[in-house]
């Protein structure tokens, strides 16, 4: 049964909230505290406040809550009781990774960015009426947001397949597993650059003595194909993802 059931996926959705209602709940809390926190720093001391210090503080507790949600999203079926009930559901896999993708990914965007600017608001309130100071309110929509969400959500997906490969530690492990490809990835441009540029390199050093006379950039000239290869990268994650869950399944 791979269709999709919007009545069966909305009732799995449901399933899924209220079982993490209160770590959700405790996050929420500390997102209000960490707020009002920083609120009060910002202003107390030299930090720079503005707009971009707004952006600096959503995107820390964005990433760092919904990173962290992700992570943990599949990890009752680390528990033979839990994890049979889970697989037992008259639903199917596709409705499953749906439901958690959709809570952890999307909807979770939509609600730090609804909780982050009541939270603003009450704490620059606060600021206001204790140290008679104001400042300009979080602005969801500022172009800055449109990057920070689209980075979330390609993280999300990573970190999502890292939760069903990884037993234990996902998170952790996911982060070090994508090190490891960064640097896999420079040992491979540098010995590149060594058999096709020789010229340009010395054993004395790791890097280039010169810049090349071809320039390599990791993007395409045109801006659909990157939007493109983006897509198909995002649509593979998520297809991995999907495999996973069926080989726990199997």
């Amino acid at each position: 049964m791979n269709a999709v059931s919007l009545r069966r996926l909305a009732r799995l959705m449901r399933n899924d909230l209220l079982s993490a209602a209160r770590p959700a709940l405790y996050g929420t809390a500390s997102l209000f505290g960490l707020t009002v926190i920083s609120c009060v720093l910002i202003h107390t001391t030299r930090i720079p406040s503005g707009p971009v210090a707004d952006l600096v503080i959503f995107g820390m507790c964005l990433i760092g809550g919904g990173l962290g949600m992700a992570s943990m999203a599949f990890q009752g079926m680390r528990r033979p009781l839990e994890r049979n009930r889970y697989l037992m559901l008259p639903v199917s896999n596709l409705e499953r990774i749906l439901s958690r993708y959709l809570l952890t990914g999307p909807l979770f965007v939509v609600y730090a960015v609804v909780a982050f600017v009541l939270f603003d608001q009450v704490a620059k309130l606060l600021v206001a009426l204790w140290l008679d100071r104001s400042s300009p309110l979080f602005n969801p929509f500022a172009p800055p947001m449109k990057w920070l969400v689209f980075s979330y959500l390609l993280a999300h997906a990573v970190t999502l397949v890292g939760a069903l490969c990884f037993r234990r530690h996902a998170l952790l492990k996911t982060i070090l597993f994508l090190l490891l490809v960064i640097l896999v990835q420079i040992l491979v441009e540098n010995v590149t650059g060594r058999i096709f540029f020789p010229g340009d390199y010395t054993w004395s050093q790791f890097g280039s003595i010169r810049t090349s006379n071809v320039e390599l950039i990791p993007w395409f000239a045109a801006s659909w194909m990157n939007f493109i290869l983006v897509a198909g990268l995002y649509t593979w994650l998520l297809y991995v993802a999907y495999q996973c869950l069926r080989d726990h399944e199997a």
